[in-house]
């Protein structure tokens, strides 16, 4: 920016810019327009997808300006490789070894400073040219201006410990200064006043390196001093080590530390042995162990009870020594005695005892079936059960399907039951349950089997079990088909003359059972119709990249995860040497088209030049030919 300043007329002169105007960084800043931000071209920036969005996570290379990227690498490759490329065939390199002018990240503003920075450096680097100090004495600095100070830095005062030391140190402070004295110490500026030649160059030179040195072998001698002191000392510090050691120390024997063998033995000593436990008893041994506990308890209160009756005999007779000896008599059994066995409370006790185990049952009952209420049913479909049913129906019938119906049924009953074992021949006024402890012990031959009260007995449970099985497969959408056959079996069972009224109603009831299931499931049951819902697609799964690696060997872990690093690296590198590789051969291409150029223009205008001086001669403008002007 440049600052117009307008001239006022006052006194009819102009105001003049001031000379000798400092240039500071702020000046060479202000200089330095700052480039105008400009904003990037959504059409150059390309975003990756993201598969699923997080929030609040942040993800590095999700937006990528591609355009810009590549003008970044190729003004750098211009800056390096295109330098490196032109100074390959010169033998002389102009280096630029101005401040700040390598680094590319530095502004005008910071370049500026620190050339000021270095100027100041250099400035002080020739003031201090001439100081002999090693860090160790006092630097001399003249307020007024002069080279030397009035006083010395010996009249300083230090502190010390104890007074034989602050002695020996004035002392040494005014043999110093009275060398320094004889010696001409520089400091008094009074001899200028008593008229002495002022010193020269040389000689304030030659006294400054003479004090140095003085001190430097001062501060050695004292240093010779001290050690020859610290040596005393150690000497002195061993002789009075040996006396103290004239009683020597009970020197306790070095005890052996305990192995780890031997802490394991003893403690498998002080452990306490396993013993062996008695062995779980089966229910007849606990039966008889509770059986042999209450007989010990009706023991224990029938002698509370005669030692009652003892204690209220001796009441009564008055405590004298004679009822007191014949109560410690034992009562003898006579003969009427002997059918008393057992006492009077002993039926409540057994009363007792079956109330007992009539409560358990009932509460077993009752857990029985509270389990049936919560637990849920597996209604597994169980076929084999089914078939056998059927079957014990066909048996059952006066005449047989034929073999295209129920063929699997049929097979079975050619080879099972040649003859209908379950048909009834005559009628029965009461069906029975089945006692299956009864049929187990019956022998084979027996004619309960042949009876037709058997027969009445096994249909009926038939048809009670069947009806369990509709109740479980009710929800089955293959009900119809499963148990339409069975229902048209007990219709015709149904129909038989020798079937006893009671069969027939258990029958009527689970056809009618059995079609009011049928009925329901083919109302809900809809036809076979093209799916008319959208298929899902099914669920695109990312692979699973184990970026971290849980190998227990971290050793062989970590080369691992270096020869993923340098391949990575490796292939890093070979792109770009790629990319640089693209960019020098287009610089060569650039620069051989143009010196094609070059040379196809240099070649037409010598060629035009020669065309120029054949028609001249032709003409008779040059030499022989040249004709003459009217």
């Amino acid at each position: 920016m440049v600052k117009v300043i307008k001239a006022t007329n006052n006194n009819g002169n102009t105001d003049k810019k001031k000379k000798n105007k400092k240039i500071n960084p702020n000046a060479v800043a202000m200089k330095v327009k700052a480039p105008a931000a400009t904003k990037p071209n959504p059409f150059e920036t390309i975003w990756s997808r993201r598969k699923f969005d997080i929030l609040g996570k942040k993800r590095k290379g999700e937006e990528r300006r591609i355009g810009l990227a590549r003008s970044l690498a190729i003004e750098k490759r211009k800056k390096t490789l295109l330098k490196d490329y032109e100074r390959s065939g010169k033998s002389s390199v102009f280096v630029d070894k101005r401040i700040g002018e390598q680094n590319e990240d530095l502004g005008e503003f910071d370049k500026a400073i620190l050339r000021t920075q270095r100027e100041l450096r250099v400035k002080l680097s020739k003031k201090s040219r001439y100081n002999l100090s090693d860090g160790e004495e006092d630097e001399y600095e003249d307020q007024e201006g002069g080279l030397y100070p009035e006083r010395d830095d010996f009249d300083d005062e230090v502190p010390f410990d104890e007074e034989d030391q602050e002695a020996a140190e004035a002392e040494k402070r005014s043999v110093i200064l009275k060398q320094l004295s004889a010696d001409g110490t520089p400091g008094a500026r009074g001899a200028e006043s008593n008229g002495e030649r002022q010193k020269s160059k040389k000689e304030v030179y030659d006294e400054i390196i003479s004090k140095s040195k003085f001190f430097k072998a001062e501060k050695a001698k004292d240093k010779e001093e001290n050690d020859q002191l610290i040596k005393k000392l150690d000497e002195q510090f061993t002789s009075l080590q040996s006396i103290k050691n004239v009683y020597p120390k009970k020197v306790e024997p070095d005890q052996e530390k305990a192995d780890a063998y031997d802490k394991l033995l003893n403690e498998m000593v002080l452990d306490m042995r396993a013993r062996p436990s008695n062995r779980t008893k089966t229910p007849e041994e606990l039966a008889q162990d509770e059986k042999e506990r209450l007989e010990e308890l009706e023991e224990e209160r029938q002698k509370r009870m005669h030692a009652a009756d003892d204690t209220s005999d001796d009441d009564d007779a008055g405590g004298d020594d004679h009822g007191n000896s014949t109560s410690k008599k034992l009562t003898s059994i006579s003969g009427d005695d002997l059918g008393d066995s057992f006492d009077i409370d002993e039926p409540k006790t057994k009363l007792a005892w079956i109330q007992q185990i009539e409560r358990l049952l009932a509460f077993c009952e009752d857990v029985i079936s509270l389990e049936a209420l919560i637990c849920k049913q597996s209604k597994k479909f169980c076929p084999e059960a089914l078939v056998f049913l059927q079957t014990l129906l066909m048996a059952a019938l006066e005449e047989k399907p034929g073999p295209s119906l129920h063929s699997e049924l049929y097979h079975l009953m050619e080879l099972k039951s040649p003859k209908p074992l379950l048909r009834m021949r005559g009628t029965v006024d009461e069906i029975k349950p089945l006692d299956f402890l009864m049929l187990m012990d019956s022998p084979d031959d027996s004619p309960y089997f042949t009876s037709d009260n058997f027969r009445a007995s096994m249909l009926a449970a038939v048809v009670d079990t069947l009806q369990g099985y509709v109740n479980i497969y009710e929800e089955f959408k293959s009900f119809p088909e499963i148990f339409l056959p069975i229902s048209s079996l007990l219709t015709k069972l149904e129909a038989q003359d020798h079937t006893p009224d009671t069969l027939k109603d258990k029958i009527n009831a689970t056809v009618q059972l059995i079609n009011k299931k049928v009925d329901e499931h083919h109302m809900l049951r809809l036809p076979l119709q093209m799916r008319k819902q959208k298929p899902v697609p099914i669920k695109l799964l990312n692979p699973k990249f184990e970026e971290k690696d849980y190998d227990p060997d971290r050793q062989r872990a970590e080369e691992r995860k270096l020869k993923k690093l340098v391949k990575r690296e490796a292939k890093g590198a070979i792109r770009e040497l790629r990319k640089d590789n693209y960019f020098v051969a287009d610089v060569k291409a650039r620069d051989k088209a143009r010196l094609e150029e070059e040379k196809a223009a240099e070649l037409g205008r010598n060629k035009a030049f020669l065309q120029d001086q054949e028609h001249a001669f032709k003409s008779g403008q040059l030499g022989k030919g040249r004709k003459r002007r009217r």
